[in-house]
């Protein structure tokens, strides 16, 4: 995410360029660097490199120079070579061996957000026969009515109203419209084909049928067109806007139409609903045709997917998104890499996997924010701009809880669950539930009063609050009312961490006492959190384990009570000069949040 000319397509665009060398353009320089110039022997190609991490047990077959390494860099120096950085070695890579690593890296799919499903494509073209513009309804209506207002209809004066429609495309502008409709047509017939797989035989029989009039045969196989569609694509998982919604081909004369039959019963063309079910409908369609052939995982590039979609459109293509990079039914998922300005294509489930570019006011050029969830959600917030951020960080469900430790914590504790069984039915689902932090306990009064004491429509809001002194503060304001005394929360949504852990039946790790959030971690799981959080300071070498050891910590908790006191004292008289915050204890605790190798 970012602001306009912060350099997200750039991005795409180097991402494709680290892996295939292609395409490295002067165009794509940075024209406020120093290095550019367009003196003699001065002139430069863009120079740039990407590191590579590789899985446990991965290795780059015939390529010696990596070796047992787990990291490398492949850097591009504009027109020279390519080499690798090794251990913060430069090695050269032979052509043959560079040859047989760009063939091991991940292929990129990108997915085409500028193309949409068409109102109807021919049926000749389908079957592989040259088409004109007279196959076009609309063209043909447009010919027919001007040849119907002939007073004189001569095979000359009829053969000068057609042959114009019967011509390639003669300029610029016409060019450009038929090579948009190609891939419209190209769009539909992998709808057809490959995603709904449809037999290309059946369009010939459509054909056949329609120029001999059998109508009962053309209401048959179109039929067992529309069943196939169902069947194959089953869209309606996914486009909750309206899940009784059908795609419906329908065969008129020389054409096959797209309509949309909705809850109602009554049925639309394209044309006649908004552009968002068509746009969602090509996404769809490509990555389910892309799935069909993909031999390997690759990383899926959109530039800007919410263009034509709603708020709700874009949450359905996110979970689209997130299927394809960790697919549902087991099978190896792939990256997915996408460029927007869109809130509601951040996913809250996975705030660690947010990146905000921020483009430098003179020659600092482009920064790459990687803890873009840090000091809540800035700079991202900026880069949204003030009142769209609010309408995604304060939603129209809401928990809300004191600070941005508690929000990183119960979003981990989430992906976790959802993880590990398999399924996200019945876990928390951050961009359904908001969680917001307030600050602090004494904020959160504030806040809930901001999203339920104003509106006659009021969001459903829990409060989460600790068991200290100041929770307990937060606790009483609540209860006892804002102005006029009048209360926002009922008791029952107002939830106090060691209220809830006392009447749990959960057991906690011995000697703590249930306060706040860090006190539901088990000691383990702190301890090597706490160690991944240091190597991104320390290198791993100039780590004594034997200072910092479980028991030290386990026997500290004993002392505090809590388990975010005895981190703080036995982190600090470990590591001296070092110290560790509690967003860094929760993102380091947290699936993906940080390197825990």
């Amino acid at each position: 995410m970012g602001a306009n000319e912060a350099g997200k397509s750039q991005l795409l665009k180097a991402v494709q360029a680290a892996l295939t060398g292609e395409p490295i353009r002067r165009e794509d320089f940075c024209r406020y660097s120093e290095e550019y110039s367009v003196e003699a022997d001065k002139i430069r190609l863009p120079e740039f490199g990407a590191v590579f991490k590789l899985d446990d047990g991965e290795q780059v077959a015939g390529v010696a120079a990596i070796g047992d390494a787990r990291e490398f860099g492949l850097y591009r120096p504009g027109s020279e070579d390519p080499f690798l950085v090794i251990h913060g070695e430069r090695v050269k890579l032979p052509a043959g061996q560079l040859a047989k690593l760009e063939a091991a890296l991940p292929r990129t799919f990108e997915l085409k957000t500028g193309v949409a499903i068409p109102d109807s494509i021919s049926i000749a073209e389908l079957i592989g026969k040259k088409r004109t513009r007279l196959h076009d309804r609309r063209q043909r209506s447009a010919v027919f009515d001007r040849i119907f207002g002939l007073a004189d209809p001569t095979e000359a004066a009829v053969g000068q109203l057609v042959a114009p429609s019967l011509a390639p495309p003669a300029d610029e502008a016409s060019e450009q419209a038929e090579q948009r409709r190609r891939e419209e047509f190209e769009l539909a017939k992998m709808l057809l084909v490959d995603a709904a797989r449809i037999d290309t035989r059946a369009f010939t029989e459509l054909s056949e049928a329609l120029a001999s009039g059998r109508e009962g045969q053309v209401e048959a196989v179109v039929g067992a067109m529309n069943a196939a569609i169902r069947d194959n694509l089953n869209v309606q998982r996914w486009w909750t806007q309206d899940r009784e919604f059908d795609l419906i081909l329908e065969a008129r004369e020389h054409e096959l139409a797209f309509t949309i039959r909705d809850r109602t019963g009554s049925t639309y063309s394209f044309g006649e609903r908004s552009q968002g079910l068509r746009y969602f409908l090509s996404y769809f369609v490509q990555l389910t045709a892309h799935r069909l052939t993909q031999t390997r995982p690759d990383i899926l590039l959109l530039d800007e997917p919410d263009a034509f979609l709603s708020s709700v459109g874009q949450q359905d293509l996110l979970r689209i998104l997130h299927d394809y990079a960790l697919p549902e039914d087991g099978s190896t998922g792939s990256q997915v890499l996408y460029v927007t300005h869109s809130p509601f294509l951040i996913d809250k489930n996975a705030p660690h996997r947010i990146r905000v570019l921020d483009k430098g006011s003179e020659d600092e050029g482009t920064r790459v924010v990687n803890d873009a969830a840090n000091n809540r959600y800035e700079p991202l917030r900026s880069s949204l701009g003030t009142y769209v951020a609010e309408t995604a960080f304060i939603g129209g469900r809401n928990l809300f809880v004191e600070g941005l430790a508690d929000q990183v914590l119960i979003a981990g504790v989430a992906a976790h669950l959802a993880k590990s069984s398999g399924t996200t039915a019945g876990a928390l689902d951050l961009n359904e539930v908001t969680i917001v932090a307030a600050g602090g306990a004494d904020g959160i009064p504030y806040m809930v009063y901001l999203a339920r004491g104003r509106d006659t429509i009021k969001p459903p809001c829990v409060a989460l609050l600790d068991g200290d002194q100041s929770g307990r503060d937060a606790e009483k304001v609540l209860k006892r009312g804002e102005a006029r005394k009048k209360r926002v929360l009922r008791d029952e949504y107002i939830v106090r961490l060691d209220v809830w852990a006392s009447s749990s039946g959960l057991s906690f790790d011995p000697g703590v006492d249930v306060h706040e959030l860090e006190d539901l971690l088990p000691i383990e799981l702190v301890h090597r959190a706490a160690l991944a959080h240091l190597t991104r300071f320390v290198n791993v070498e100039e780590i004594d384990p034997a200072a910092f050891t479980i028991s030290k910590l386990q026997s500290t908790v004993g002392e505090t009570g809590h388990v975010w006191d005895a981190l703080d004292l036995a982190y600090r008289a470990s590591f001296p000069g070092e110290h560790i915050e509690k967003v860094g204890l929760a993102r380091c605790s947290s699936p993906g949040g940080c390197d825990q190798r």
